[in-house]
């Protein structure tokens, strides 16, 4: 590195005495400072103070400096004016000389202020103070980018041509969008089994400048070829089969096909880029596979795909003539030269078909249905045979009844059979017309001569039971008006018609709309009976036994006689109520206003008292049946209470004035 010295000089052009206490201090330098890629007009700039006692505003002084011991730059810088450096006063002199500091390297700068009249030379300068000029960071070059396969990869990048300090290393694996640290401050880098490709950078900086990136390396990764899986388990029949076997989940280049037919011993190479591979009436067993590549990374081989040539099956079966509606059974009698059968496939003519070995099947027409049977061996070889299954028609037997087939208990009906020669009834009887008295369901079967197939008619006979009214249960006594309940209905015998109800004990109805078994009433008003019409079936209606609801009427409490004034404990008198409705249960008495009751056991229509010692009310409490209990009106004996006569009289002299004071109370 470069030393320059920088030196600060101080001329004083005034002459001093011996006696003088002029002091000029150098305190710092302040500028240039240490940086990046400085240039050759650095400004230099000290600060100097007045440490001493007098005024050194109006006196001539020189600063200087020197770089790296060099030739010194002078500058004039007294006087500085009036009141500008007085005592304990700083200033910051800027020179106008500028440093040249354009080559990068490191610089001594020393200050020192020379004044004539200094009395302490000691600190008129400042040396040693150090200024680095570094160069711009550069970042280089990576050597060392490749395509290498995914995975199975290794390398060294090294860097070159930087001016700096590596920070650290870098890498992206999205094209440099965003990148990830790598703690590595060497000038090379070290990869491994990557699985993308990947960019790598180095991060340099010199010194106090900023830092740059280094020119990329690319690490191009080529992903190793999938082979895929090609189409396999193909069994087909040996001369007369086609088909494609087909390549899928494959990555990379399809470059051909092979095929091998030794089990993969040796392989014949077949021009065919595509995903699909053809294969026409081939006589032995045959594999196949393709080849896929992909970039640098090796070729790899698909599954193979294997094409088993195979013998056919030879299907048979028999099946008897069935009746229609009755159940064909089909009997396989199927072979196969080597191998086995390893599923059916039936197809009974109308639609209909079965994967079973030995099947049956309902056929709904009557018909010489083309069934057929297809064989399928455990190596995939078809084939397929034809025969018909008969199915013939059924007699059509019919069931005439000569009435209706409803009717109450007791009756009867003719029931009569046609469509064929040889009857049989579910009664066991074997006559052409039968007759019936109970509720069944009736069937008639007949039998073809011919083919021996049979059919029956039904038909069902609903005898009804007689109609049982049944009896209604839910009678009570209740209290008029304020009344609710439920009749229900029990013990019938067929549908509720509707219901009726009469409040003239029964000697007259009325209808009520209602089929169900239970009935509602509320706040009747007088007492009701009720009943319900049942019918069953086509028998006669009948009523059931009724029910009663019996209303008990409100009791009224009627009037007891009031306003009866007396005087106490010499009294007496009787209360008398009218008015009332029901039975009277008891009277009841109370001397603190109505506030609590005592009973009185009297059941007439009046009430003496005697004696009354304080005012007392009188009620009466009448009933009537399951009604709540009401009150009279309340008849009030009110008491007055006595006087107490009381007088003085002196004594007197005969001939005397005799006074009475009376002093009488109540």
């Amino acid at each position: 590195m470069k030393k320059i010295t920088l030196a600060l000089s101080v001329i004083c052009c005034l002459f001093f005495a011996a006696y003088s206490q002029d002091d000029i201090r150098v305190n710092a330098i302040i500028s240039p400072t240490s940086g990046c890629a400085l240039t050759a007009f650095e400004t230099v700039t000290v600060e100097i103070e007045n440490v001493g006692p007098t005024d050194l505003s109006l006196t001539a002084f020189n600063l200087e400096y020197t770089i790296n011991g060099g030739p010194p730059v002078n500058e004039a810088v007294g006087p500085l004016g009036a009141g500008i450096f007085t005592s304990n006063t700083t200033y910051t002199y800027t020179f106008a000389t500028t440093a040249n500091l354009a080559v990068a390297g490191s610089y001594v700068f020393t200050a020192t202020s020379v004044l004539g009249s200094d009395v302490n030379p000691t600190n008129d300068f400042v040396l040693g103070y150090n200024v680095t000029n570094d160069a711009p960071s550069v970042g280089g070059g990576i050597a060392g980018s490749a395509t290498v396969c995914s995975s199975a990869n290794a390398g060294v990048l090294t860097l070159s041509g930087e001016n700096g300090s590596i920070l650290r290393w870098e890498s992206s694996t999205d094209g440099g969008t965003t990148w990830g640290i790598l703690a590595n401050t060497t000038n090379t880098q070290n990869y491994s089994n990557l699985s993308t490709t990947t960019i790598y950078r180095a991060v340099v900086q010199n010194g106090l400048c900023a830092a740059v990136n280094s020119a990329t390396a690319t690490v191009t990764v080529d992903q190793a070829p999938l082979g895929g899986t090609v189409t396999t388990g193909i069994e087909v029949c040996e001369l007369v089969n086609s088909g494609t076997l087909t390549l899928t989940g494959e990555s990379g280049t399809i470059l051909n096909w092979e095929f091998s037919t030794d089990g993969g011993a040796t392989w014949t190479l077949i021009a065919n880029v595509t995903n699909s591979q053809a294969f026409l009436n081939l006589a032995v067993t045959t594999w196949y596979r393709a080849v896929i590549a992909n970039g640098v990374c090796a070729d790899a081989n698909s599954t193979i795909g294997v094409v088993t040539v195979n013998p056919l099956p030879v299907p048979s079966y028999t099946i008897p003539d069935a009746c229609l509606g009755a159940v064909s059974s089909f009997t396989n009698t199927s072979t196969i030269p080597s191998g086995t059968i390893a599923s059916y496939s039936w197809d009974f003519g109308d639609g209909n078909s079965s994967v079973v070995t030995n099947p049956t099947h309902t056929y709904a027409s009557a018909a010489a249905h083309p069934a057929s049977l297809t064989a399928v061996s455990d190596k995939g070889c078809t084939d397929i045979v034809f025969i018909s299954a008969i199915v013939n028609t059924l007699p059509d037997p019919t069931i005439t009844p000569t009435g209706p087939t409803t009717f109450c208990a007791g009756g009867s009906v003719d029931l009569s059979g046609v469509g064929g020669l040889n009857y049989v009834w579910s009664t066991t009887e074997i006559t052409q017309v039968i007759t019936v008295t109970t509720s069944n369901t009736y069937t008639l079967t007949v039998t073809d001569p011919v083919t021996l197939c049979t059919d029956a008619d039904a038909i069902t006979v609903t005898v009804d039971p007689l109609s049982v009214g049944g009896a209604v249960a839910g009678s009570a006594t209740v209290c008029s008006s304020a009344n609710s309940g439920l009749l229900t209905l029990g013990g019938q015998t067929g549908s509720v018609l509707n219901w009726e109800f009469s409040t003239d004990g029964g000697a007259t109805w009325i209808t009520i709309a209602n089929t169900s078994t239970t009935q509602s009433y509320m706040n009747l008003s007088v007492t009701t009976m009720y009943r319900a019409i049942v019918q069953s079936g086509t028998c006669a209606s009948t009523s059931s036994a009724a029910a009663t609801i019996t209303v008990d009427q409100a009791p009224t409490g009627g009037t007891v006689i009031t306003g009866i004034e007396v005087c106490e404990m010499i009294n007496s008198g009787t209360l008398t109520l009218t008015g009332e409705s029901g039975a009277i249960l008891n009277w009841e008495s109370s001397i603190d206003g109505g506030a609590t009751w005592v009973p009185i056991a009297n059941v007439t229509n009046s009430q003496a008292f005697l004696n009354l010692a304080v005012t007392t009310w009188y009620r009466a409490v009448i009933g009537n049946g399951v009604c709540p209990n009401t009150n009279s009106s309340i008849g009030v004996v009110t008491v007055s209470p006595l006087p107490v006569p009381s007088y003085t009289i002196p004594d007197a002299c005969l001939g005397a004035v005799s006074s009475f004071t009376n002093t009488s109370t109540i």
